[in-house]
């Protein structure tokens, strides 16, 4: 909560080279000892969503996926996008062709749809 807060009040550049190893060495904390959710927040806080994906391992891409994709519900359309965009990555990363599909239909993105489709070699 410090974080995010101080996030919010100072950011600026300075900041940024403040708290960026800070915040890298909690996520990959959390990351490691089963609190996911916990890295997910923090990230969505300060909309650094972008950086999840080299901290998202084969053991635990799916409760992270279910959370942000359950997350995704409740903020306005552009950040819906970009959650859903992340998770619909991640599944392909793991080859969960299925949930990909899913998500991709979701956000009515053809091509998507289509990527999955390509990707996929299981008939």
């Amino acid at each position: 909560l410090e974080i995010v807060q101080q996030w919010g009040i100072s950011h600026c550049e300075t900041s940024d080279k403040m708290l960026m190893p800070l915040i890298d060495d909690i996520i990959h904390f959390n990351c490691e000892h089963h609190a996911e959710i916990q890295a997910c927040d923090l990230l969505m806080e300060i909309d650094r969503l972008s950086l999840l994906p080299k901290y998202i391992g084969s053991n635990v891409y799916q409760r992270m996926c279910f959370y942000l994709s359950s997350c995704a519900k409740y903020v306005d359309d552009t950040e819906r996008n970009k959650i859903m965009k992340l998770t619909y990555e991640q599944y392909l990363k793991f080859r969960e062709y299925a949930r990909a599909l899913i998500i991709a239909l979701q956000i009515n993105k053809a091509d998507m749809v289509s990527s999955v489709f390509d990707q996929c070699r299981d008939k």
